[in-house]
């Protein structure tokens, strides 16, 4: 009877490690994806930039890497600390 139990333990932690792996390559593809919006989303924000400001968009970012960069950073911070402060669940 113990060879069933030892069996069935070896099963499922094995059942376990596979949907791991399922769970950790759909994990990788989520951020992949979430990577490539992000950057489409830096990308169309300088070139909505540089179309308001009448500048090419290389200008549109060594404008934005300075000053702009540094308050867009505080406000993203400050976004970011509200956000944490709500009691948001996906689920």
């Amino acid at each position: 009877m113990s060879s069933y139990w030892q069996d069935r333990f070896e099963y499922l932690q094995e059942q376990l490690l596979h949907k791991g792996d399922v769970f950790f390559k759909d994990l990788l593809v989520a951020y992949e994806l979430a990577l490539i919006n992000i950057e489409k989303d830096i990308a169309n924000f300088y070139l909505q930039f540089s179309k308001d400001k009448n500048i090419s968009y290389v200008e549109a970012k060594k404008i934005l890497t300075t000053s702009e960069r540094r308050r867009f950073q505080m406000e993203l911070e400050d976004y970011i600390a509200k956000g944490r402060t709500l009691k948001y669940s996906n689920k």
